[in-house]
């Protein structure tokens, strides 16, 4: 494989990634900017970085109910996957 080859394969490569990571960017740049602000200018807010957002979703959003929820899901889920499993792989053993 030529250089040339190589170079445009890393190109691309970079170019797919930073598409990946635009919805993070965009993601953590709204999070940390105050509610008043409906910009949508990409820059990151450095003069008004505001934790407010995470605090409101705690709080009224009920976040770390979600969490409990979900994690009471997995654990369940992942017992009873072991457990039919076992069951199932027992007469083939």
């Amino acid at each position: 494989m030529s250089t040339k080859s190589k170079s445009l394969i890393g190109i691309v490569l970079v170019v797919f990634c930073v598409i990946q990571l635009l919805p993070f960017y965009f993601a953590v740049t709204t999070a940390f900017k105050q509610q008043t602000d409906l910009s949508s200018v990409w820059t990151f807010p450095f003069g008004g970085i505001t934790i407010d957002n995470f605090v409101s979703a705690i709080q009224d959003g009920k976040v770390f109910r979600a969490i409990l929820n979900s994690a009471l899901v997995t654990v369940v889920v992942t017992i009873l996957t072991c457990v039919l499993g076992s069951l199932a792989a027992y007469p083939l053993a």
